[in-house]
């Protein structure tokens, strides 16, 4: 018996390090295997090379959450941690 059941899926974006160029290509891959049921873009907001994310977060209904950035220059890749 076959049915047509999609998943719960969280989309959680890390807004520093990804383009929001492609979120309509990754909406509509979540689209095909599941219903997005939390959408959530972490970024620093005050940094101005963030701002393209805002328009695209809005036409997908993502929460946009701020992730201060403590060091200057210093990204998660970056980090002494990862």
């Amino acid at each position: 018996m076959k049915t047509d059941m999609k998943y719960a899926v969280a989309v959680l974006v890390d807004g520093d390090n990804a383009s929001f160029e492609n979120l309509e290509d990754v909406m509509g891959f979540v689209s095909r295997h599941g219903n997005a049921i939390i959408r959530r873009i972490y970024g620093d907001w005050t940094r101005k090379p963030l701002s393209g994310w805002k328009d695209a977060a809005g036409e997908h209904g993502f929460r946009l959450v701020q992730a201060s950035s403590f060091a200057s220059g210093k990204t998660p890749r970056t980090s002494p941690w990862s």
